[in-house]
C-alpha cells in the first residue's frame, strides 16, 4: 500500500517587485517620487540625499537576512533586549521578599497575570480553566495518550490523519476558538511510578503475588526495577484549546466574563473531548487545575519532578490530595534572561522556533525524530500551535495568496523559478481544497530544551541544539532559529498554556508579510 504524502504549505508574504519585498519596493518608490519632486523644485542636493537615504534603506531591508530575519528585525530585537536589561526587567524574583504585591511565586512573564478556575462539565467531571484577564482568553486542557504506530497498520494511520484534519476543519467553525496547542514533552522519568505499581500489586494480591513464592522472584523483580528505572525517557502530551471572551461583532457575540466562559465551556467539554479522541488519541482525559499546576511547576522547577511524582502517586494510591500546590506557586524563585538562554531554578532553557515551513512533501511519520527524547536534555518540549481560520477568512486569505504568487511569477517578464511555480501550485491547490470544505490552518513550532546549569551548560545546550537541528532534517526539512533575546517568552509560549503569540508580537503581521 502506497503511503500518502502531505504538503501545500506556504509562508504568507505580500507580493514584491523586481526581486524586492513589498516593504523594500515601497521604500524605493517613495524615495524616487520624493527625489523627483525635489528635483522639479531645483533642490539638487536634498534630492540626492533623499535618493541616497532611500537606496541605503532598501539595501538595509533587502539584505543582511539571517534565519529569515531582515537587518531591521535583527537590530530592533537587539535594541529591545538591551532596553529591557537597562530597565531590569530581564531578572525575575518571586516570593515574600520580592516586589510581587502578594508575595507569591507566580509564573513569570506572559503568564504572570493568569488566574485559575475550576468547574464541572455536563457529566460531573472536574476541569481546570486558565483565565487571562489581559487578553480576555480562557484555556482548557486535555491529557492525551495514543496507541503508538506499532499497533496500527497504514490504513488505520491514514484514518487517524484524516480524523485530525477533520478536527481542524470543525475547529474553524467555532467562532470563539483562537488557538489549539499540542504539546509533547520528553523528560527523564523521576522513577516513582514503577516501584509504586510493584508495591501496590504486592499489597493487593497478597499470597497470590508470585514474589511471595520465594526470595528469588522477588529479588529478580527488584533487580529489574533497579536497572530499568533510572533515567528512562518519558513522553507526555496535552492539548490546550484557547477561546476568546471578547466581543465578536461580526458574529453577534457579546463580551463574556471568566465565570461566563466557565459555564459555556462546561457544556462544550464532553463534545470537544470526543472530537479529540476521534482525531487519534486512544485515551483522552480532561485535566483538572491541579494537573495543570503540577505540570507548570515542574517545567519551571525541574529539580522538583521526583517530589511531585511521589505526591501524585500517593494521591492516586491512597486517594490523597497530591501536591497541594496552587497556581500562584508554580513559578521559579528567581530567573534571569540572557540573550542566548533563560536561567531558572538552577537550570537553563533555550527555545527555538521554525522560521521556514517544511520543504516539499512529508509523510505521517516525518516528525517522529523531533518528538522523541534527545538523550541530552532534562526536558524537551515540542509545542505545535494551530490557528484555524473560519470559512470566510480562509477563502479571502487563499485568494490573496494566489494573486500574490501569480504576480511574483509573471511580473516584468521575469523567468519562472521552480520555487515560484511550486508556491503558485500550492496556493491553487489550497484554494481548491478549501472550496471542498477544508480549513486553512496557520501553524507554528516552538521547541524548548532544558539542561541543568553548570560549567558545561553551554556545551550541553549546543549538543541539544545540534540534536534538534538533526531531528528537524530527518523525514522532513524544517529551518529553525533560536529565540535570542526572548527565551523567557519562548519558554512560556512553549508550555502550551494558552499564550497566543500573535497578541504579543513586536512586529505586526502586515509588516512581517511586507518584509
Amino acid at each position: 500500500m502506497s503511503r500518502p504524502m502531505y504538503g501545500d504549505i506556504t509562508t504568507p508574504r505580500a507580493a514584491g517587485f523586481l526581486g524586492l519585498s513589498m516593504g523594500g519596493a515601497g521604500i524605493a518608490l517613495v524615495s524616487v517620487i520624493a527625489a523627483a519632486i525635489l528635483l522639479m523644485l531645483g533642490w539638487l542636493i536634498p534630492a540626492g540625499l533623499v535618493l541616497a537615504a532611500g537606496i541605503w534603506a532598501v539595501i538595509w531591508v533587502a539584505t543582511g537576512k539571517r534565519q529569515g530575519r531582515s537587518s531591521f528585525e535583527q537590530s530592533r530585537n537587539r535594541a529591545a533586549f538591551r532596553k529591557a536589561q537597562r530597565k531590569g526587567t530581564t531578572k525575575y524574583v518571586s516570593g515574600p521578599t520580592s516586589r510581587i504585591p502578594d508575595g507569591t511565586f507566580r509564573a513569570p512573564g506572559l503568564l504572570a497575570g493568569t488566574e485559575p478556575y475550576e468547574g464541572t462539565d455536563a457529566f460531573g467531571h472536574r476541569f481546570g480553566m486558565l483565565w487571562n484577564p489581559r487578553e480576555s482568553t480562557a484555556t482548557i486542557f486535555f491529557s492525551c495518550a495514543g496507541e503508538g504506530r506499532g499497533y496500527n497498520d497504514q490504513s488505520t494511520i491514514d484514518q487517524l490523519v484524516d480524523g485530525w484534519a477533520g478536527f481542524q476543519a470543525q475547529a474553524g467553525l467555532v467562532v470563539d476558538l483562537v488557538q489549539i496547542a499540542v504539546t509533547t514533552q520528553a523528560t527523564r522519568d523521576p522513577g516513582a511510578r514503577l516501584p509504586s505499581a510493584i508495591n501496590e500489586a504486592r499489597e493487593n494480591h497478597g499470597t497470590m503475588d508470585p514474589a511471595t513464592v520465594g526470595t528469588f522472584v522477588r529479588e529478580t523483580v527488584d533487580g529489574i526495577v533497579a536497572s530499568v528505572n533510572s533515567n528512562m525517557p518519558r513522553l507526555t502530551q496535552h492539548v490546550a484549546m484557547t477561546f476568546t471572551a471578547a466581543e465578536i461583532a461580526a458574529e453577534g457575540t457579546e463580551a463574556r466574563t471568566a465565570e461566563d466562559m466557565l459555564e459555556d465551556l462546561a457544556i462544550q467539554i464532553p463534545a470537544l473531548k470526543e472530537q479529540i479522541q476521534h482525531a487519534g488519541s486512544h485515551t483522552v482525559s480532561v485535566m483538572k487545575m491541579i494537573d495543570v499546576v503540577d505540570y507548570a511547576y515542574v517545567a519551571y522547577n525541574p529539580d522538583r519532578a521526583l517530589g511531585v511524582e511521589r505526591a501524585r502517586e500517593r494521591a492516586r494510591v491512597k486517594k490523597g490530595t497530591g501536591t497541594n500546590l496552587s497556581w500562584f506557586e508554580v513559578g521559579p524563585p528567581a530567573a534571569d534572561s540572557a540573550l542566548e538562554h533563560w536561567e531558572h531554578s538552577g537550570y537553563v532553557s533555550q527555545t527555538h522556533s521554525v522560521w521556514k515551513p517544511p520543504a516539499g512533501f512529508f509523510a505521517d511519520d516525518s516528525m517522529d525524530a523531533l518528538l522523541m527524547p534527545d538523550g541530552v536534555s532534562d526536558q524537551k518540549r515540542i509545542t505545535m500551535l494551530y490557528r484555524v481560520l473560519g470559512p470566510e477568512e480562509s477563502s479571502s486569505t487563499l485568494a490573496s495568496d494566489q494573486t500574490d504568487r501569480a504576480f511574483e511569477l509573471n511580473q516584468g517578464g521575469k523567468a519562472a523559478t521552480a520555487v515560484g511555480a511550486r508556491d503558485l501550485t500550492s496556493a491553487a491547490a489550497g484554494a481548491e481544497e478549501q472550496a471542498r470544505g477544508a480549513a486553512v490552518v496557520r501553524f507554528a513550532f516552538v521547541m524548548t530544551n532544558t539542561v541543568a546549569a553548570g560549567p558545561d551548560q553551554k556545551n550541553r545546550l549546543a549538543k541539544a541544539t545540534a540534536a534538534l537541528r538533526r531531528a528537524c532534517s530527518t523525514g522532513v526539512t524544517m529551518s529553525i532559529r533560536p529565540s535570542d533575546g526572548g527565551h523567557d517568552a519562548g519558554h512560556a509560549i512553549g508550555l502550551g498554556l494558552g499564550v497566543v503569540p500573535a497578541k504579543y508580537a513586536t512586529v505586526s503581521s502586515a509588516m512581517r508579510r511586507s518584509l
